[in-house]
């Protein structure tokens, strides 16, 4: 486990409630800053990102009733110190990629790497920091623990983190669509419109719930560098994968599967 500056400067620093750990820390002297603009050095009531990129995230394998606690606050003022007895009620579910700020500079999200072998088939996924506690350690206060309020089973059906995404919206929401954007927009909704109920299902399952596509690509053709060309394999294949290539360390029901077969007899027939 990674070893923080102060447990209580994390808490200052995202914003949460410093009441959380039983500790104080006076108040920086930021007159310097505010005379001269620049920081000299990090106060006792501050920190830095690479204090958290890095750092484990547990998840509760029975999140709490966050309506019946009447308040989103209530799961870090339970969690003031973790014990070996709490450890034994949650999973290590992967490290902190990247922060999600505000435009105040506020932090919005932890984005976690979750899943994977070896950081092979890892995918992002962004949790809310009304979800996320911090705690110290019952045995070595220096220690942080950092616990979500989801489950591993539900971090696996979360819905993938996508920069891209985001860059790409905010672009084409200030750039008028050319003609050759409006004809690839246009092919994509057919495309969207043209796939069963299944092969549906298959692909929200190839791009987000299992993450194929980090792999073996947008159309599965293997282009990444990483995985082959798996257009057209069924579940058979996938099944032997998973059994003997240790790259494919994931968890999917029946269901997830057959609906991956049916995606990737789509693509062969349709994206060659």
């Amino acid at each position: 486990m990674k070893t923080l500056i102060t447990t209580t400067a994390l808490i200052i620093a995202l914003g949460l409630p410093a009441t959380v750990f039983a500790q104080s820390v006076a108040p920086a002297d930021t007159s310097a800053a505010a005379t001269s603009g620049f920081l000299a050095a990090q106060a006792m009531n501050q920190m830095l990102a690479t204090d958290l990129i890095g750092h484990d995230v547990y998840a509760r394998r029975t999140p709490l009733d966050m309506a019946a606690a009447g308040t989103m606050a209530m799961p870090s003022a339970a969690m003031a110190t973790v014990t070996a007895a709490d450890l034994d009620g949650m999973d290590n579910v992967g490290q902190i990629n990247d922060l999600v700020l505000s435009n105040d500079g506020s932090v919005v999200a932890l984005v976690l790497g979750v899943g994977g072998f070896l950081g092979v088939g890892e995918r992002d996924v962004a949790v809310i920091m009304n979800e996320v506690s911090f705690a110290a350690s019952a045995d070595d206060p220096k220690n942080m623990y950092i616990v979500i309020n989801k489950s591993g089973d539900m971090l696996k059906t979360s819905p993938m983190f996508d920069r891209v995404e985001l860059m790409i919206n905010d672009i084409a929401a200030t750039a008028p669509a050319t003609a050759d954007q409006a004809t690839a927009a246009a092919s994509d909704t057919d495309d969207a419109s043209a796939l069963t109920e299944l092969e549906a299902f298959g692909k929200v399952v190839f791009e987000e719930e299992i993450g194929c596509i980090e792999c073996h690509g947008e159309f599965a053709k293997g282009d990444t560098g990483i995985g082959p060309n798996i257009q057209g394999q069924t579940v058979e294949y996938i099944h032997l994968q998973m059994q003997s290539n240790e790259m494919m360390m994931f968890d999917a029901t029946d269901d997830q599967l057959e609906a991956v077969e049916a995606y990737l007899a789509y693509l062969k027939a349709n994206k060659p």
